[in-house]
């Protein structure tokens, strides 16, 4: 149980971290333009090792193919899965900040 605490705890304060730090970097902005930019900021990173982690096990899984179809196929798919983490991360570093700027935040 106490594992489980600490783990807890140790995640929550790396989550709570970067929006006490930007806090600081921007006294005058509104919270929720912070909160966003932060939020953003985390979702990017997350996506570019969502996308790094899958061309590394599609990598792998190429390699241990041995041109059998059916592993081709699924190494296949984590490609194009990988692929799609990093266009999903891109378009939420562009159109988030634009949706923001049509609605005035």
């Amino acid at each position: 149980m106490k594992k489980k605490s600490v783990a807890l705890f140790v995640s929550t304060a790396l989550l709570v971290l970067p929006f006490v730090v930007v806090a600081d970097y921007y006294p005058d902005a509104k919270p929720l333009q912070v909160f966003i930019d932060v939020t953003l900021g985390v979702v990017a990173g997350l996506f570019a090792a969502f996308a790094v982690v899958m061309f590394f096990v599609a990598g792998i899984l190429f390699l241990s193919a041995r041109g059998e179809p059916e592993k081709i196929k699924q190494a296949r798919a984590a490609l194009f899965w990988g692929i799609i983490g990093v266009v999903v991360g891109l378009l939420a570093r562009g159109v988030v900040p634009e949706f923001l700027r049509l609605l005035g935040v």
